[in-house]
């Protein structure tokens, strides 16, 4: 009996070690990378070498963002021929009568024959009708207010499920040819429109042909990105702040959704770090006594969260109309010290806070050797006196930094009022980061850089405008639940389109802590982060400077990542997201070395996969 438990004992011992060992191998890693194959990206093909230089650049910029913000991987070349190495080509341009020669007409057929994708803003030219999928000429109008896309299943429109996704804006309806120049097509052959104008005439047009397809739009890239960018976008938001207009994110995220479909495998460029789905971004503006008085209350609660914010200070050292007595002074710069101690961030709200900081002639440029000495400006009588434009942020900024010992970063004007001059001081000051408009306002809840002069041909800088998404506009004691409530609402569209979130709250009463309290335990954490304002400028800036190829190995079912090995280590926290058809087993991330580096991956819906950069 002895015997033969002792037998018994012996053969389970060696049915656990190779269960043991198979175990091991089933875990063991992958083996190390030998192959890349980097799958086609995007081009973005320069076609306007031959047209106007102003607007080519406007064209080409406006296309470079909406690829930019997409995420996708692309190139840029003017070469057609290079172009076509992509698996799909963003237009530029609009394609002008004669802007193409016959022969490269017939290149651009065959290559969608063959299998490849184009989208291309306003096409004139007749002899690409079918290749567009049209019949005659567009029709151009001034004076087409809405763009609304089908009520299909159509994977392009995977995005578009907000009312003010399906139906987009181009400016308010005052009667006259106040808006945006678009142009009305008429199908031809078996295209679909994927969009109409309110003329009821097709915006967008798909035209499946050969082995390819190709995507016609009745706009111009400029008027639906640059344009209302630099705020000139005939009012086309339908609500100030509060709510959710995407109207010019939408390009984006069309492009990207044509970009998922055409692949058995795809990687573009998260918008939100960290693993998130969104994050929120809590800044405050301190532009009264109030504010200095009881900033400490939403800055304790801040710090018990573990949450960095930023705190956009007001420096008026002088009284006049709009506040008889100085509320930048020693006890108030006290006051502030302990925002930081809290671990907190500053910014500066300018000098004076006026409420005509627009005017041009009222804040004329002024020199940067202004001081506190010699800046001396009040508003009297319903007029700001004595201002400069370099004079509200030279002097707020020397003030700060002298009485803090901060490295100013960020600056958000008073009132959210800016002017020809702003962009210009705050770029030779060597600011990072400008919060002077709402996302409504700008129809878009994404960041990007902004020109000096709010100019089309001004110069790109590197002052990076963060929109504000939702704010205490408009609260009070009584409603402050339901303003969180809302704010909540318009998050959670955000976050459907992987959006950030900047709430913007005057901290002058301590129940719109209370409002900020309850719209953070509303929020779900493993989608939604708390993030510091500077700190999501900063991701966005590695994501645009982030370059990266892709390949899927059916041996192995591998999805690997290929990038530079200085864009691995500035991008930590970065995401890629992976939406595939194939199944996929390991996703791995390599330099042009085959150094490989650690990756954490996170199961998104709809067959979506988030790889995060550790």
């Amino acid at each position: 009996m002895i015997k033969h438990t002792s037998k018994l004992i012996i053969l389970f011992g060696i049915i656990f070690i190779i269960a043991s060992c198979k175990k091991k191998g089933a875990d063991a890693p992958p083996p190390p990378l030998t192959e890349f194959q980097a799958r086609p990206q995007a081009a973005l093909l320069d076609i306007a070498q031959k047209i106007d230089p102003d607007d080519i650049s406007r064209q080409l910029y406006s296309a470079r963002h909406i690829l930019e913000v997409s995420g996708v991987p692309y190139f840029e070349t003017s070469d057609i021929n290079k172009a076509m190495e992509a698996s799909m080509i963003l237009i530029s341009s609009p394609i002008d009568v004669g802007l193409l020669t016959s022969a490269e007409v017939t290149l651009f057929n065959n290559w969608v024959d063959a299998g490849g994708v184009i989208i291309s803003p306003v096409c004139e030219d007749l002899g690409m009708q079918s290749l567009f999928g049209f019949s005659g000429s567009p029709s151009y109008h001034k004076n087409r207010y809405y763009m609304s896309w089908v009520n299909e299943p159509y994977p392009e429109l995977s995005y578009f499920d907000h009312e003010n996704e399906k139906t987009i804006s181009f400016g308010k309806n005052s009667g006259g040819n106040n808006v945006i120049k678009s142009y009305g097509y008429s199908l031809s052959g078996t295209s679909k429109a994927l969009a109409y104008f309110d003329s009821d005439e097709a915006a967008v047009i798909r035209n499946n042909k050969g082995q390819g397809r190709t995507y016609l739009f009745g706009v111009e890239w400029r008027d639906v990105i640059q344009r209302p960018q630099l705020n000139r976008d005939f009012e086309a938001q339908r609500i100030y702040i509060n709510g959710f207009e995407p109207s010019a994110d939408v390009f984006a995220l069309f492009v990207r959704s044509v970009w998922n479909d055409i692949q058995p495998a795809a990687a573009w460029k998260h918008t939100i770090p960290n693993g998130y789905k969104t994050v929120l971004i809590l800044t405050h503006d301190v532009d009264a006594t109030s504010g200095y008085n009881l900033m400490g209350h939403m800055s304790d609660y801040e710090k018990s969260m573990g949450f960095d914010a930023m705190f956009f200070i007001t420096t008026r050292y002088f009284g006049d109309d709009l506040a008889k007595s100085p509320y930048y002074n020693t006890s108030s710069i006290e006051l502030a010290k302990k925002i930081l101690v809290n671990g907190h961030t500053l910014g500066s709200h300018s000098v004076g806070h006026f409420p005509d900081m627009s005017n041009d002639e009222l804040f004329p440029r002024g020199t940067m050797a202004v001081t506190k000495e010699t800046y001396n400006p009040a508003y009297i009588d319903g007029n700001t006196k004595n201002a400069t434009t370099y004079g509200e942020i030279k002097v707020a900024d020397d003030l700060i930094r002298a009485d803090f010992n901060v490295n100013l970063r960020s600056f958000r004007p008073g009132h959210l009022l800016t002017n020809s001059f702003v962009t210009e001081g705050l770029s030779d000051l060597n600011y990072s980061f400008h919060s002077s408009f709402t996302a409504c306002d700008l129809l878009t809840g994404y960041p990007f850089y902004e020109r000096t002069g709010q100019d089309w041909g001004g110069r790109l800088t590197q002052v990076m405008q963060i929109p504000i998404h939702i704010s205490d506009s408009g609260i009070t004691r009584e409603n402050y639940l339901e303003k969180a409530a809302t704010w909540h609402d318009v998050l959670l569209s955000h976050q459907n389109n992987y959006t950030p979130c900047v709430l913007l709250i005057h901290p002058t009463r301590k129940w719109k802590t209370e409002s900020q309290k309850v719209l953070v335990d509303k929020i779900n954490r493993e989608d939604c982060g708390v993030y510091s304002f500077e700190g999501y400028g900063d991701f966005w800036k590695s994501r645009s400077d982030f370059r990266f190829e892709f390949d899927y190995q059916e041996e192995g079912q591998q999805f690997v990542i290929k990038a530079s090995k200085d864009d691995i280590f500035r991008a930590s926290k970065m995401g890629l997201m992976v939406e595939s058809k194939m199944p996929i087993k390991n996703y791995r991330l390599i330099d042009s070395d085959f150094t490989e580096y650690p990756l954490s991956v996170k199961a998104f819906s709809d067959g979506r996969s988030l790889v995060v950069i550790e």
